[in-house]
Formats: C-alpha cells, structure tokens, sequence
C-alpha cells in the first residue's frame, strides 16, 4: 500500500476521510461534507463527487477502512462508474450489508 497521510472521522469511509471537501469541512468545524449526493456502494454511488489524492485508484485501498483492497467492487452511477476497493475483513465483518462485487475479484486485472 502507498503511504498517504490519512485522517480517520468515525463513522465514515476511507474515502470520504481522504476527499478534498471533507478535509475543508472537518477544517471548518462541520461534521460532514455537504455533498449529499454523493457516497458509496450502500447508497449506490461511486463516490461521483470525490476530490482527492485516490481519485485515479480508488481500487487499491478498501473504500471502507483503507486497507489494501483485496476485492473489487464495480459500482455504477448517474455521474460515474468506479472500481472500488474492498478488503475481506470488512466483508466478513459486516455480513449483514452484502455488496455484489463485479468483476473477478482480482485487482491486478
């Protein structure tokens, strides 16, 4: 995994915690970004207003806690479609919210 500087928010993605409007938000003193249009793969979204430095690979990190993405989940939307990383501890850790992962699963394809 490449070292980003990470800034974790409970309660939200890797994600939102790496995107540009979150950082001004959190910044600014507010709890979320504003954008409301936008969000993951629970919402079915891509993440269509993300701003950041994962903007070209958000395959390699899981979109959820950051770690290495060891899945892919293709995710379409009105805005984008996006491959998203996914890591099997987060799957196995919330059995309860399935998403139906695209591709073969192999971030190297």
């Amino acid at each position: 995994m490449q070292n980003l500087p990470v800034r974790t928010i409970p309660g939200l993605s890797f994600i939102c915690c790496m995107c540009e409007h979150m950082g001004e938000a959190t910044y600014k003193g507010y709890d979320d970004c504003g954008h409301d249009e936008c969000g993951g793969p629970w919402r079915g979204l891509a993440f269509p207003e993300y701003q950041g430095p994962l903007k070209s690979n958000l395959e390699l990190y899981c979109f959820r806690c950051g770690r290495d993405g060891d899945l892919i989940i293709e995710v379409s939307d009105a805005v984008s479609d996006a491959r998203l990383g996914f890591c099997k501890l987060c799957q196995e850790e919330l059995p309860d919210r399935p998403i139906e992962l695209g591709g073969d699963g192999d971030k190297h394809a």
